[in-house]
This record gives C-alpha cells, structure tokens and sequence, in this order.
C-alpha cells in the first residue's frame, strides 16, 4: 500500500500562520470598518443637530426681529391718535422700508379691512376670501397672542397671488378689538431652509405643535401632493436627534423659543455613508494588501525556524529508537509523520490510562450518587420511629398502628427493588404515606392536595425527590400555624419538561433566606447536605445541570419549590455507566 503523501511541517506552520493572521487581521479591519461606521453615524447626528440649531436660531433671531416691529406699530396706533391718512401712511411705510412684507391690513371686530398697504393694491370684495369671513376673523381673533398661518396663496388683492404666511397679531384701541395682518413673502422663510441638510439629498422643514406642516422646502410639491412627508413622533423635547426605525435617516429637531413651531433637520445616511466609508474601504484595502504582504514574509521565516529544529528532533529520537529498517517507512512522509512514528507507543500509554480513568470516574460518580440517596432515608426514618415510640407511650395504638403501615408502605417504594428510575407515580405515592404519616404526628394541622395528570404520571424520574421537600414545608412552613395549612403538589408537562410544584401557605421566608438558600444551591459542595441541595444535585447528576430545583417565597405568603425533570420514554433512559462516561 502506497503511503500518503504528506504536506512538509514548514509548509503546514507557513499556511496555518499566515491564514491565521489574515484571518485577525480581516477581523480586525472589519471591526474597525464598523466602528468607523458607526462613529460616522455619530458625526452626523451632531452635524444635522447642530445644523438644526442654527437654523433654529436664525428663524428665532428674525421672528424676534419681526415681533419687535410689529409691536412698534401697535404702539403707534394705539398710543398717538392718527388720522386715517397717518394709519395709511404708517402701513405704506412699513411695507416699503421692509422688503420682506408683501402686503399689512388692519381688521376690524367683523373682520373687515379698515386699511391695507401698499396702496397700489387693490382690494378685493368677495365676501368668501378667509380674510373677510366672520368665520375666519373669530377664529384667529380668539387668540390673544402673535399667530403665525402655514404657507398658501394669498387672495387678499386682485390680481396678486403671491405665496405668503400670515402673522396675526391682536390689539385694543380705542376700546375695540383689532387685528393687525401681516404677510410676508415666502422667500423670507424660505432662505433660511435653502441651505437644506446634510448631503445632497438633506433637507430641513418646519412643523408645528400638531405634528403639521408649517413650511417644507418642497412646499409646492407637497401643495399638488406629488410629495409625501412621513412625520415622525418626535415627542415633546425641546431638542432631540434620532433615527428612523429603518436606520436610514437622521432626524434632528428643535423647538424655537417663544412658539409652537419646531424646525426638523433630515439627513440621509446612505448618502453620508456611500462618501465617507468609501474612504475607509480604500485605505483599509490598501493597509490590509500591506500587512497581508508582511505577514505572508514572517510566517515564511516563522515557519522555517520552527522546522528546522524539529526535523533534526525527529531524526534523533528515530535514531535513539533502533526502530527496525523497513517497519515505519519515512520515505516521502513529513517532520510531523516522523514525531509520530516515534511517540506511537507514548500515545497508546495514553490512551489506556485514559480509559482506566473514565471507568474511575464513572465509579465514583456512581458512588456519590448512591451516598446522596442514602443520606435521605436515615433523617426521616429517625423522626418517624420517634414519633411512632411516643405514640406508643402514649398508648395511641390506632395512630401507631396507622404510621407503622404507611411506614412499610413508603419503604417498599423506597426500597425499588434497586432500580435507578420509578414512575412519577410512585413518587407520588411515597410522598402521600409520608403525608399520611406526618398528618398523625402533628395532629392533622395541615391538609395535602395531590394532582398528578395521568400521562405525566407514568414518565420515569429519580426516587426520593419529593419528600425531603415536603418535609421542609411541613417543618418550617406549617407546623407552627395557628389554623390548619395546605399543601399542594402539582406536577405538569411543558415544552421543557416535567415541572412539579410543591407549594404551602405557611409562614414564608425573607428576601435575605431566600437569597442565601438559592446562593447555596448554585454553589457546589463536596458532600451534600440533607435536603434542598441533596435533591438539587441529585437531579442534576441524573438529567443533566439543566434541571434542578428552584426556590420562591414571600414572607407570610408561603413557599413554592419547582422541581424540573424530563420528559423521557422508559426505552430510552441511558445506561447509568454509559451516561456517566459522556456527563
């Protein structure tokens, strides 16, 4: 039979090397790449915030700026006593030394324009423009602070049609409700939205208290519906920056002072990332050619001086062996070949101790679990016989005699005849004898409920799981009531297994037992104690760490115990030596 031919040592360290190191490297890179993502995305969150707050503040510095102006012109109407001519002078001169105006009217209680400028305009007299319905002019006259409308075209002139927003502004002269009416030119909202966002395709629009559009930069797309804006739910903070539920936009906002409006910054990620990753990728690229190239020259050497020495190993202990000419053919085989050729022996040495400790393992492990279920049956037994000795003292035969049978009963099922596994039916009825037994010992101060659903009564589990735990809710739970208690053991199958609840209404334990009890039962014990722990581990012996006992309790309120089991076929229960081997 031709041998196999084999990869030289030198070459197998110089592959494994250097797949390994590209291989941390790509990782590395990769991770780096991510960071670098994400520390864009960062970026431009604080670049659309802080692009938001200055669009934010230069709308508020001009708003400022416009509601100082307009006060200036109350003051003088209501303040100086103008001829109707000097009211029309002061709107014509408004509008003129201000070009961001496009027309300013005077209403008065019926919403009827007392005057307007510019005076080249001429009024219009349809009765249904908004500005002229009573409808309207109630409306915005119940408002007793500056509005400002959403952007639409104005009617107010004949033949004018400009896009405008309206700033309403209520006042008191002479004893009469007023109303100043300004409009201004859309294009003086306009720049302040004409830097868009960030990107290209970044825009910044405003919305009010009602989640409304105020202005969008798209406005007349928006107006012929050929655009749609999905306004997120921003809250009610002042300032906040997020994305989408997408992940695909940047949404930044902030609330202007001293109005209902809040201006919204948009930014498209796949536009910043398509830019600024493309930058990452090229010089990551370029740095993992780089280092790919200088580790590919070091495994080389690396790879070389490791072989070196170990051929030269080889050789020797081939040599120190005497190994008869032609047993292990070298020809064509590789360092590594050799090393095994020469520590074959060694190994099967190896594996023979191996083995010997796995069957000493599995002894022991046999043997802790012989000496777990032991531990059990001496404790009750001990307080059984006493209680059985005092009623017989106490001339209580009928109860002795009731004890004594329920006693034998109890040691036939715990006896098993030495079988490993019972029927959770017979569980059931090894606990019931007990109850029975200590139902006499304490003078009937407690009663028991048992509810054993048929098909979960005939699934295997380990013996002696139930007891102790009973006797632990008797003990500390239900002896020391002042009224009869209840106990209640319920088993049910779940998706997980069998779960068996052993619940009592007793006296509870603090947070801080309960604490130490569940501490003690996840911390191991190199003998297990009588009890909670001696069922832990016993269950976890058998099944597996991922069963066990769980504790719950609430002082005053009663205890619950959980014990959790699989859901096994008789025919398919391990062997307990093979099962130990692979535990």
């Amino acid at each position: 039979m031709t041998p196999t031919k084999r990869q030289p040592l030198h070459r197998v360290i110089y592959l494994t090397c250097f797949l390994l190191s590209t291989s941390i490297l790509g990782i590395s890179l990769w991770g780096h790449y991510q960071i670098a993502r994400d520390l864009l995305i960062k970026q431009t969150m604080t670049l659309t915030e802080q692009h938001v707050a200055r669009s934010t503040e230069a709308l508020e510095t001009m708003i400022a700026t416009m509601d100082v102006a307009n006060e200036a012109i109350i003051r003088r109407i209501t303040l100086e006593s103008l001829t109707p001519q000097a009211l029309h002078d002061l709107l014509d001169s408004s509008v003129t030394l201000n070009r961001d105006i496009q027309s300013i009217a005077v209403l008065d209680e019926q919403g009827q324009v007392l005057d307007f400028a510019p005076s080249r305009f001429q009024l219009k007299t349809n009765s249904q423009h908004p500005v002229l319905s009573p409808d309207w002019y109630q409306k915005e006259a119940q408002h007793d602070q500056t509005l400002y409308s959403k952007p639409h075209i104005q009617h107010l002139f004949q033949g004018e049609f400009p896009w405008v927003i309206s700033n309403t502004i209520p006042f008191n002269h002479q004893g009469k409700r007023r109303l100043l009416l300004i409009d201004y030119k859309i294009k003086t909202f306009q720049r302040f939205f004409e830097t868009g966002g960030i990107g290209k395709q970044g825009y910044t629009y405003l919305i009010d208290d009602q989640q409304e559009l105020i202005y969008h930069p798209h406005q007349a797309l928006m107006t012929a519906e050929l655009k749609r804006e999905t306004i997120p739910d921003l809250g009610t903070e002042p300032t906040k920056v997020q994305l989408d539920k997408d992940n695909h936009v940047v949404l930044a906002s902030q609330v202007m002072a001293g109005t209902h409006w809040r201006v919204v910054g948009k930014t498209y990620l796949q536009e910043v990332l398509a830019s600024g990753l493309s930058r990452i990728l090229q010089t990551s690229l370029i740095l993992f050619l780089a280092l790919t190239f200088l580790i590919n020259v070091l495994a080389y050497l690396l790879a070389r001086f490791i072989a070196r020495p170990i051929r030269r190993l080889a050789r020797h202990m081939q040599d120190f062996q005497d190994l008869p000419t032609g047993h292990y053919e070298t020809s064509g085989y590789d360092e590594a070949n050799e090393l095994y050729q020469a520590y074959h022996q060694l190994l099967n040495q190896v594996d023979q101790l191996m083995e010997q400790i796995k069957l000493e393992e599995a002894a022991l492990r046999k043997s802790e679990r012989n000496v777990l279920e032991a531990q059990i049956q001496p404790h009750f037994l001990y307080n059984t016989l006493e209680s059985i000795l005092w009623m017989i003292e106490s001339q209580n035969t009928r109860d002795a005699s009731h004890m004594v049978t329920a006693l034998g009963r109890l040691l036939r099922i715990t006896l098993s005849k030495g079988k490993e596994y019972i029927p959770l039916e017979r569980e059931f009825e090894h606990v019931t004898n007990y109850l029975e037994i200590q139902q006499i010992r304490y003078n009937q101060q407690f009663t028991y409920q048992l509810q054993l659903p048929e098909k979960v009564g005939s699934y295997p589990t380990i013996k002696l799981i139930l007891q102790p735990i009973v006797e632990n809710a008797i003990i500390h739970g239900l002896a020391n009531l002042y009224e009869p208690g209840l106990l209640t053991i319920e088993a049910k199958q779940t998706k997980k297994g069998v779960i068996i609840q052993i619940k009592d209404n007793g006296q509870g334990m603090s947070v801080e037992r309960l604490e130490e009890l569940r501490r003690e039962l996840k911390q191991p014990s190199d003998v297990a104690g009588i009890g909670l722990r001696n069922v832990h581990e016993r269950l976890q012996i058998y099944f597996g760490p991922e069963y066990g006992l769980t504790i719950d309790s609430q002082e005053d309120q009663g205890t619950c115990v959980s014990l959790s089991i699989p859901c096994l076929d008789w025919e398919d229960l391990p062997s307990w030596e093979n099962f130990l081997l692979y535990y």
